[in-house]
């Protein structure tokens, strides 16, 4: 009889820990029975990192690699060195920016790729 009462404070605190996973959000799906349940969110990334999946995020990082290599194609490495260099001098914005354009060996290698087609 002892053991039915420590199963059922087990149950009542499973319960209770489930009604404070879904207090902070939940989903609803349909398990294998048909039944609508609800399921607690993840606790995974916060902020943009949620709405933005991680071959988005590829993507991007992809497209920007093309577009630092595309205007080292079309500027030349010593106009694209000195743009950079200016970027460099500006405020925190600027100088972000200029971090972020520093001619790369990824960068300089699809420059060369793209070369022959671009200019």
């Amino acid at each position: 009889m002892n053991n039915s009462f420590r199963e059922f404070d087990a149950r009542i605190m499973a319960v209770g820990q489930k009604h404070q996973k879904l207090s902070q959000g939940f989903r609803n799906e349909i398990d294998a029975n048909g039944l609508i349940v609800q399921k607690p969110k993840g606790r995974g990334a916060r902020g943009l990192l949620r709405f933005l999946p991680l071959r988005s995020m590829i993507l991007l990082a992809g497209m920007g690699l093309i577009y630092k290599a595309f205007l080292l194609t079309q500027l030349g490495g010593d106009s694209y060195a000195q743009t950079v260099t200016d970027l460099s001098q500006g405020d925190m914005v600027e100088r972000v920016g200029g971090w972020l354009m520093q001619a790369d060996p990824v960068t300089t290698q699809i420059a060369q790729w793209i070369g022959p087609w671009v200019g």
